[in-house]
């Protein structure tokens, strides 16, 4: 169950993304598994959840990278997150690596496994991770300089998903949207402790030199293009996404219908996208998120022919068909 403590902007950016994303999907009471490295982006995050969900709620998983490598600080950055959690009467979980991790890599597939093993331990769904927008863009910009294609740019910003034995999870990420600046006026509010990994400030490293030089210079010559170019890259994304839902869902726009047997092929999710799809070709403005799942409800029964009204359009079934028609007016091609 979500509290209503919540006070300032980046704690109700919170509330307000679990009520958006998450909150249909999950039980109330559903336990939520938050990655805390030390850092002053993951001790925000979860300074920022105590304020909206119940602490019973929660579990932080920490994992220590291991002593063969920056050990100082990753004992500092362990011993931080304990004395948070002791303070706040959190339950935390840390494992420390007994492998040397050589590369990012190695570092991002150990935590992930530890990662994994507690949602499963803790019969949980939801991992919430403290990415922000210009972590993001940074990931982005990585990619195409490296000549990767614009399709493979991460287009699930708030919530992606993946199985852990056939069981879906959710990664979340409530602040992807919110600049790092905001983030750190949070953190100088709220007096958070957080430890900094001294290799951020190693310029050796491609991520690095783009966020602490290339970036910068570019903000100094322009003030606010860094969050321009990071939601000019998100709507362009958004626009792929519309066009190549003409690929995935082949409506017959002359009769404003799709074949019965791709429709039962598609999974729930899938069907609330293609109707969602029609509506927003079709410009049917006023139709409202309950009515596609009423739809989707309807459909789901085995009735060979069957008829669905609503205020201004109905949904005709038959064996082959399901039609979306305009009532009391001409439907237009798109």
């Amino acid at each position: 169950m979500i509290s209503k403590k919540a006070q300032v902007h980046l704690e109700h950016v919170i509330f307000n993304s679990y009520k958006t994303f998450l909150q249909k999907d999950i039980s109330s009471s559903a336990k939520l598994v938050v990655a805390v490295s030390g850092g002053k982006d993951s001790m925000a995050l979860l300074k920022a959840m105590t304020q909206v969900f119940p602490k019973s709620q929660m579990v932080v998983a920490h994992f220590h990278h291991g002593d063969f490598f920056n050990k100082e600080f990753r004992d500092q950055a362990l011993s931080l997150v304990q004395k948070f959690c002791t303070s706040e009467y959190l339950l935390l979980e840390y494992e420390k690596s007994l492998d040397f991790l050589k590369s990012e890599s190695d570092c991002r597939k150990a935590r992930m496994d530890f990662f994994s093993r507690l949602m499963t331990k803790h019969n949980s769904s939801v991992l919430v991770l403290a990415h922000h927008l210009d972590d993001w863009l940074e990931t982005q910009l990585i990619k195409l300089i490296r000549g990767c294609s614009f399709e493979s740019l991460n287009q699930n910003l708030e919530l992606s998903t993946f199985l852990i034995d056939a069981v879906k999870i959710y990664k979340w990420r409530p602040w992807i949207r919110t600049m790092q600046r905001e983030i750190l006026e949070y953190v100088n509010e709220k007096k958070i402790s957080f430890v900094e990994d001294p290799t951020n400030s190693k310029k050796i490293y491609f991520r690095n030199w783009l966020r602490q030089q290339w970036l910068p210079e570019l903000e100094q010559h322009r003030a606010g293009s860094k969050k321009a170019l990071a939601f000019s890259l998100i709507h362009s994304l958004e626009t792929l996404k519309v066009n190549s839902r003409k690929k995935l869902f082949p409506w017959n726009w002359l009769d404003s219908s799709i074949s019965r047997l791709f429709w039962e092929s598609l999974d729930s999710q899938r069907q609330k996208q293609c109707l969602a799809y029609f509506f927003y070709k079709k410009k049917f403005t006023a139709v409202r998120r309950t009515q596609i799942e009423e739809i989707i409800k309807q459909l789901d029964k085995s009735k060979n022919e069957h008829t669905l009204s609503f205020k201004t359009f109905d949904v005709v079934v038959n064996a082959e068909r399901v039609s979306i028609l305009q009532r009391n007016t001409k439907s237009s091609s798109s």
